[in-house]
């Protein structure tokens, strides 16, 4: 085998044991990992490959091994349905029957047979062995893990099966916006606990915190440690995540008054010193064991517990071991390291402590807890993504974790060498063969205490940098975990314990994580200095969020606002003057950017910690965590990463005591304004269910963002219920304090119809029998921030005012459709193969009536007028300019509000569907523009709908157009997405569109799209892709074509953008159809020159077929080239007025002689002279003129002849519909080449692009025969000469790399058609 193909196999093992084999840095450069590296991770992962010639071997035999195993050994199950799974077979193995077992965790049995040949095979082949994947099907199951087993051909093969809810438990965090206090349980002291906070501390601290109305209780993980021997101060850093610090045990119930005063020794140093205060507590703890040990009662008790802990007595053993040896277990006898340690006389002393400190801890952590839940609080913790590396769990799961190997990130700008913290990786391979006993032991042992449990690192659920020993941390790769398995289990003990999980998404954190995070509504982090850092809009996205203003990492909010740790790294040499004085600049400007931010929201943009108070406290975020030291303004971070043993990390106490921080006015102050702000539920009641159309399903949806029918629930509905008829109204503002219905029917009185919400969902509903169908009607709504109020038209409205009005208006439609032929065959007139060609409309200009004052046509009035035109001109299709309601006529429609009401102005919606059943009983397909992409800034409109960037992205570097000066959708609200989309089905269910034409797509793709260095910001990646775009593209499409398979979609994009009409599960955006404006804009550069230059740009017209099958492509001439000054068609094409119609002829000809679909703007049909101009009527009068009759009747030939001759749609969008027979001819500006249909017919199509009539020129063809004009842009009735040869014989004159050819007269700035007539 060769090198390559060896190299190529390395890298698919590597993917295969989960490798990433490169990463983007922090720099936006790409990192490949070493062989050295990949071969040395293979070996830990248990791949004990030595050198790059074996890895096809062992590809192959880790697909032998997959298939040997059939199924998957851990199987998710979202929600108990019924799935199907995958199951490897071999060909005698595919035609058995399959006999499965599901035992489930009660102890029942499901049992059931599945005969294998009845199912559909998929046949695969890789590394030359030959299998079949076929899937079957498991009933619906309960929530749990269960074991299955299947038998074929006498073998068993087991999988476990992770049943588990879709959502993370929620129900602590989800109903009111609440807040809490963090604070290290370390730093707490107070009178009677001076050398380090403990339980006692806590305790007491909470309880002040309950009557500041703080509902949660946070502090850093308090896991087992050593603070003696082998001190780790990092609570990061655990000896183990199954047990507890012994060090935060409360004592004072266990001694009397003088037991306390001896044994607790003021600490004035500031810092915990961990060996000292570890000492004193043990020494303490000591004076009671006998008692432990000799009490019935107690014995009891603690046989109890080490029942429902059985590893507690191996932890107690192994930290005696450790102390007594003074040695970490590394170093031990192999025996010893391999878990057989024995008790002995020794070790008993210090094996009792452990023994008895765990079940200590476990009471009092169990009563802390119960104590705070008592007073409506809860308990918040954190969960470190690695353990001690001499631990006990690494120890005692040595199987779980890999030798050798360390954790970390990679360099970064802050951490130029990178980051080492020193943990070993959980093994991937060894997690799912155990069925994850070990994470979902460590998640049961957490659980039991916590409400809320903060996953650090949380990225490290799909993938960890894993940096192998004696490699630099620069080549550390990134290694993928079982994610959906993880996150299955998360969710089923969430649910089960009920506690909620925050993710700390903090960082590079890779898309994958935040999408699972919100799926699966793990809560995620809005975190204010890292914002600014990040340049990313400071206020929360989405309600299920925390919000803070940093985290212990980070500096003290203080201190980043003053530079403090800034100057702090310059003092201690560890940036250059250079680096510092940027780094300085840097920081004023995010300072900037935060005092401008404040002012926005009418907030004191000088008092910064009061203000970054309130913005936090009245954001939509369910949880907002203050850190209780940034309310005095503290200086000193708790921690500085990689910032050496020099530093206190994780070992300052806090400056006051908590006797002291009760009295600080400051302090008080503060946590009085946060409260304030976090208000109780609004005491609203739920609609009741008989007026409401909207059901708990259909809130899931919405939130989801995957209700595609809005329309059928929000806006305004007229229904009767119990024989009362009226109108139903609903409105989704979310962050609204009050919002009622205001119209005709009340007068506009704010006051008389209040909406209600309809639980926390942020809809609000209103039913009210005196409203009717054709009452105009707004929203007025009271936003909870900034005392903002305002009247809102309403984004579901089925029919606007006529602008400028602006209020909503209720509408019935009573309109029965005519068109049931058309839908039933529309299938045959949209596919890829069939013949489109689109006439593009603006109904406001198209025709006018002169006579009565130059008005507008109705749409009942354009439908028989427009749709006898299109018959005449033969287009399949016609294309309206967006007909949405938008205020400014001038718009075009490209500036919508309306994305559920056909404009007034021409007629009501009832109307509209006349002009579109007219257009469908001919048989002529509907296309709307559709505009996604952006919306205008009006205040009745989308923006700031309810006091806060509901619809847009609060950034402005996201949510700003600076061409269009417009708002652009927040892509990443899943209700916002649920709108958009509902849109785009609203118009092909209601008003049976056959297609949506996509607008300025490319300036939803790219985040930098017309904008300049430091105007956009990055996506997660550091790329310019808008991920949320991209997304929502692709689920569009999915959903229309699911919904309306027989319907297309057309983009407009304007750049490479690859795959923009491929299939979304090939990674492409899902459309139809494609404009190709490359072609568009080569095209009219070619024609606008004069012929004589145009030799030296033949290439203009020939690149188009180098990327011509990459996407199906629509050949547009729109109305954006008859606009903005650019003249029409006409005056852009070169010469006088007979050589304009000749080139513009020309043009046509060779727009549809290529395969493509069509599409050409009005007016440029029959040459429009004048610049399109939207206030008045085409030039309709040009038609006089014989030049202009004859380009009409030109364009409808071509209509016609694309229409009929298969060879020129057959092969729209593959190349097996088009030859090149010459296109270097540029001496002569001709080319030439062959169109193909199905039926092997055979069009030639010659273009002689100058002036010049070429006489006995030759011209290769594949077949003798007759070759027949068929079409002549120069036939004297279209306005040319007349000199077309009408038949053309073959003649066995090899020409042109063809056996044969014919001589023809090429007219000069023409086009023929000549179609093979075989003898």
């Amino acid at each position: 085998m060769s090198q390559d193909k060896t190299q190529q196999a390395l890298l698919e093992l590597a993917q295969d044991a989960g490798i990433l084999i490169s990463y983007e840095s922090a720099w936006k450069e790409k990192v490949v990992a070493t062989e050295p590296v990949i071969l040395c991770l293979l070996n830990r992962l248990g791949i004990p490959i030595k050198k790059v010639e074996q890895a096809p071997d062992f590809l192959k035999k880790s697909l032998e091994n997959k298939i040997s195993a059939k199924i998957e050994k851990n199987i998710v199950i979202w929600d108990g349905q019924a799935r199907k799974i995958p199951v490897l077979l071999t060909e005698q193995e595919s035609k058995e029957a399959v006999i499965y077992s599901i035992k489930l965790e009660d102890g029942s049995i499901i049992d059931g047979e599945i005969t294998l040949s009845k199912i559909r095979a998929k046949r695969k082949q890789a590394h030359g062995i030959d299998y079949i994947e076929k899937l079957i099907s498991l009933p619906k199951l309960p929530i749990g893990y269960h074991q299955l087993q299947i038998k074929l051909l006498n073998h068993a093969y087991t999988s476990l099966l992770i049943v588990a809810p879709t959502k993370f438990y929620t129900a602590n965090i989800d109903k009111d916006p609440c807040y809490g206090i963090f604070a290290p349980i370390y730093a707490l002291h107070d009178e009677q606990v001076t050398q380090c906070g403990d339980l006692a501390t806590f305790s007491h601290f909470s309880s002040w915190l309950a009557e500041q109305g703080a509902k949660i209780v946070a502090t850093m993980p308090f896991f087992a440690g050593f603070s003696e021997s082998h001190c780790e101060p990092s609570p990061y850093s655990p000896v183990s995540r199954l047990f507890w610090n012994d060090l935060y045990l409360d004592l004072n119930h266990l001694d009397d008054k003088e037991d306390k005063l001896a044994h607790e020794q003021i600490n004035v140093s500031g810092l915990v010193d961990y060996p000292a205060a570890a000492r004193a507590k043990r020494e303490r703890f000591e004076n009671h064991i006998d008692h432990f040990l000799s009490d019935e009662e107690l014995q009891s008790e603690l046989k109890t517990y080490i029942d429902t802990h059985p590893l507690v007595k191996k932890y107690a053993l192994f930290r005696a071991k450790n102390e007594v040896d003074k040695q970490t277990w590394p170093n031990w006898a192999d025996s010893e390291k391999k878990g057989n340690l024995k008790l002995d006389k020794n070790l008993e002393n210090y094996y009792n402590y452990h023994l008895l400190a765990q079940w200590q801890f476990d009471k009092q952590l169990k009563a802390f807890r119960k104590e705070l839940n008592k007073r409506g609080q809860l308990l918040y913790l954190d969960l470190p993504v690695g353990v001690h590396k001499d631990g006990f769990d690494t120890w005692h799961f040595q199987d779980k974790f890999l030798e050798g190997m360390s954790i970390g990130a990679p360099p970064d700008p802050v951490f130029k060498e990178g980051q080492n913290w020193g943990s070993p990786p959980l093994s991937p391979t060894t997690l799912k063969n155990t069925h994850f006993d070990y994470f979902i032991l460590m998640l049961r042992h957490i659980f039991q205490y916590v409400d809320i449990l903060r996953i650090d690192h949380v990225m490290g659920l799909n993938r960890l940098f894993w940096i192998p020993d004696n490699f630099p941390i620069s080549e550390g790769v990134y290694v993928q975990y079982p994610a959906e398995e993880m996150y299955a289990i998360l969710s089923l003990e969430s649910n089960r314990h009920k506690a909620a999980i925050i993710g700390e998404n903090l960082g590079c954190v890779p898309p994958i994580t935040n999408k699972m995070m919100a799926a699966h509504d793990m809560v995620q982090m809005n975190i204010t200095q890292y914002l600014l850092e990040s340049k990313l809009p400071l206020a929360p996205a989405a309600e299920l969020m925390l919000t803070s203003l940093n985290t212990h990492d980070m500096p003290t909010f203080f201190a980043f606002c003053q530079g403090l740790d800034i100057e702090k790294s310059k003092q201690e040499k560890k940036l250059a003057t250079n680096v510092f004085h940027d780094a300085i600049q840097k920081r004023k400007k995010q300072i900037q950017l935060l005092r401008k931010t404040l002012a926005k929201h009418h907030l004191d943009e000088d008092n910064l910690l009061e203000s970054n108070l309130k913005f936090l406290a009245g954001s939509k975020a369910k949880i907002l965590i203050l850190n209780i030291e940034d309310l005095w303004q503290e200086t000193k971070p708790q921690n500085t990463p990689a910032s050496g043993v020099d530093e206190p990390n994780w070992r300052r106490k806090f400056a006051y005591s908590i006797e002291q921080i009760k009295t600080m006015s400051v302090v008080n102050h503060l946590l009085q304004v946060v409260r304030k702000l976090r208000p109780e539920k609004p005491n609203v009641v739920k609609q009741p269910s008989h007026i409401s159309l909207i059901n708990n399903e259909d809130l899931y949806l919405f939130n989801e963002g995957t209700h595609y029918q809005l329309y059928k629930h929000l806006g305004a509905h007229d229904i009767t219920r119990k024989g009362v008829e009226g109108i139903y109204f609903a409105v989704w503002a979310p962050n609204a304090s009050y919002v009622s219905v205001i119209g005709d029917f009340n007068c506009w009185n704010r006051k008389e119809h209040p909406m209600t919400t309809v639980d926390s969902s942020g809809i609000w509903e209103a039913f009210i029998p005196t409203a009717k169908p054709g009452d105009l009607y707004k929203f007025y709504i009271e936003s909870r921030h900034h005392h903002h109020s305002v009247e809102k038209a309403d984004p579901f409205a089925f029919l606007q005012e006529v602008p400028p009005n602006t209020a909503s208006k209720v509408w019935r439609s009573a309109y029965q459709w005519q068109d049931t032929k058309w839908m039933a065959k529309r299938r045959q007139h949209q596919q890829l193969n069939s013949p489109i060609s689109i006439y593009e409309v603006h109904l406001g200009s198209w025709r006018r009536v002169p006579e009565e004052g130059c008005r507008f046509l109705s749409y009942r009035e354009l439908a028989p007028l427009l749709t006898e035109y299109v018959l005449n001109m033969n287009f399949t299709h016609v294309e309206f300019l967006p007909v949405m309601e938008h205020p400014f006529y001038g718009s075009w429609g490209y500036q919508t509000l309306g994305y559920f009401a056909p404009t007034a102005r021409f007629g009501n919606p009832d109307d509209f569907k006349y002009l579109i059943d007219y257009l469908h009983q001919h048989n002529i397909g509907v296309i709307l523009d559709w505009v996604p992409s952006h919306f205008p800034n009006d205040e009745h409109g989308l923006a700031y709908f309810d006091g806060t960037h509901l619809f847009e992205h609060s950034d402005p570097r996201k949510g700003f157009h600076p061409d269009w000066k417009s708002a652009i959708f927040n892509y990443s609200r899943h209700e916002v997405k649920s709108f958009l989309i509902s849109s785009a089905l609203y118009w092909l269910d209601y008003y049976h569109i056959d297609g949506l034409r996509v607008d300025a797509v490319a300036s939803m793709l790219y985040l930098n799209y017309s904008r300049s260095e430091g105007e956009w910001i990055p996506n997660s990646h550091g790329g310019n892709e808008n991920l949320e775009a991209i997304d929502f593209l692709q689920s569009l499409n999915k959903a229309i074509y699911h919904y309306f398979p027989d319907v297309q979609t057309f983009a407009e994009e304007s750049t490479a953008w690859p795959g923009v009409s491929k299939p979304t599960y090939i990674g492409g955006l899902g459309f139809g159809f494609k404009w190709d404006m490359g072609w568009m804009h080569d095209t009219l550069f070619y024609l606008h020159l004069d012929p004589i230059h145009r030799r030296y740009h033949q290439h203009r017209l020939s690149f188009r077929m180098i990327y011509a099958f990459n996407e199906n492509f629509t050949l547009s001439l729109s109305h954006d080239e008859a606009v903005h000054g650019k003249g029409s068609l006409l005056a852009k094409m070169a010469g006088d007025e007979w050589q304009q119609f000749a080139n513009l002829r020309l043009l046509y000809g060779y727009m549809f002689g290529l395969p493509g679909k069509k599409l050409l703007f009005m007016g440029n049909e029959f040459g429009q002279k004048g610049e399109w101009n939207h206030e008045t009527s085409l030039d309709w009068h040009v038609l006089k003129w014989p030049l202009h009759r004859g380009l009409q009747e030109w364009v409808a030939t071509l209509n016609k002849l694309y229409r009929q001759e298969s060879a020129l749609h057959d092969f729209d969008n593959e190349s097996a519909g088009f030859e090149w027979v010459d296109c270097e001819d540029a001496c002569n500006s001709v080319y030439s080449f062959l169109r193909k249909s199905a039926s092997h017919e055979l069009i030639l199509i010659i273009l002689n692009c100058t002036p010049v009539t070429r006489f006995f020129y030759r011209v290769g063809v594949p077949k003798p025969g007759q070759w027949q004009l068929i079409a002549s842009s120069d036939a004297t009735q279209y306005g040319g000469a007349g000199n077309h040869d009408t038949n053309l014989t073959t003649e066995k004159h090899p020409f042109h790399y063809r056996h044969y050819s014919v001589n023809l007269t090429l007219p000069g700035l023409s086009v023929g058609f000549y179609k093979w007539i075989e003898k």
